[in-house]
């Protein structure tokens, strides 16, 4: 599986690279829907391997969208975390 990793956030009006981040900072009220739509952009572009595993994603708990937006915006954060 593909996984890029931007330093932008949808959120914040900043676009993000690569379709699978936007769902590590979406809010999870929006998951579901914004999945789909990823899902459907992968198949469409024929990447049927990655849309099934996307499609099996569970929507995260509003702690884990929180972690997933602050290390994308302050990067310098992660290996602390990592370390604690």
């Amino acid at each position: 599986m593909r996984v890029a990793f931007v330093t932008s956030c949808p959120a914040y009006g900043d676009a993000v690279a690569d379709p699978l981040d936007e769902l590590a900072v979406v809010a999870p009220a929006e998951f579901v829907a914004t999945r789909k739509r990823v899902v459907a952009e992968l198949k469409a572009a024929g990447d049927a391997d990655t849309a099934t595993q996307v499609a099996a994603w569970r929507r995260p708990s509003q702690l884990h969208r929180a972690l997933n937006v602050t290390v994308r915006e302050q990067p310098d954060l992660a290996p602390a975390w990592a370390a604690a």
